[in-house]
């Protein structure tokens, strides 16, 4: 015979049943996606496609700029006056050793800091009057007194890009020496070039702080 505390027991299962009946029926168009599986399964590939497309577009960033440094090794460039030049390395200051760099790009300073070191990176540069036919670089600094305070400097070196906004632009005689060495231990960038452009008068000189 059964028992007044199994009665109970049986009578509370039959409500806790009755309740979640009562819930599903109350609220099936709330819950009835948990029961649909092609619901559940397009959501699964939505969010696997949308982690995907998200890695890719990560991934695809990051190459882009691994490529760009790659293939611009050792280039200079200037937005504002269009300059894209390669930084040729010399090992001495001889006259016919920067001649004959300075045909074949913009040319490195040999005793001064590689850019991005602590000091100011000297980089040489042929300018020309203007109309000038622009071949073998031989105007690829004519345009250095248009830049002003602020303007960008990039430079491509080791893997990597350095980025130099200008902060002074003065002129001085020739033989005027530059000190590549500065006391608060900032990497600077010194351009060269001939003032007036082709003329030997004076040198203008284009200095440019790294922006870290």
């Amino acid at each position: 015979m059964e028992t007044f505390e199994s009665k109970i027991k049986r009578l509370y299962k039959f409500f806790i049943l009755f309740f979640v009946i009562s819930v599903f029926v109350l609220n099936w168009h709330e819950l009835s996606w948990v029961f649909d599986y092609r619901f559940l399964y397009s959501r699964a590939v939505d969010f696997i496609q949308c982690k995907r497309e998200n890695l890719r577009e990560s991934l695809i960033g990051d190459s882009t700029k691994k490529e760009e440094i790659f293939y611009k090794e050792g280039v200079i460039e200037i937005p504002k006056i269009k300059v894209n030049a390669p930084i040729i390395f010399t090992e001495d200051e001889e006259k016919d050793t920067l001649i004959k760099a300075l045909e074949r790009g913009v040319v490195h300073f040999y005793d001064s800091p590689d850019p991005g070191e602590p000091g100011k990176t000297i980089i040489l540069g042929h300018s020309a009057p203007i109309g000038w036919p622009d071949k073998n670089y031989e105007s690829v600094f004519t345009h250095l007194n248009d830049l002003n305070k602020g303007d960008e400097i990039n430079i491509y070196f080791r893997g990597q890009k350095f980025n130099y906004k200008v902060t002074k632009k003065y002129f001085v005689d020739p033989g005027y020496e530059i000190a590549s060495t500065v006391e608060n231990g900032k990497s600077l960038v010194a351009l060269v070039s001939c003032w007036p452009p082709g003329k030997l008068q004076k040198r203008i000189i284009i200095e440019a702080t790294l922006d870290r």
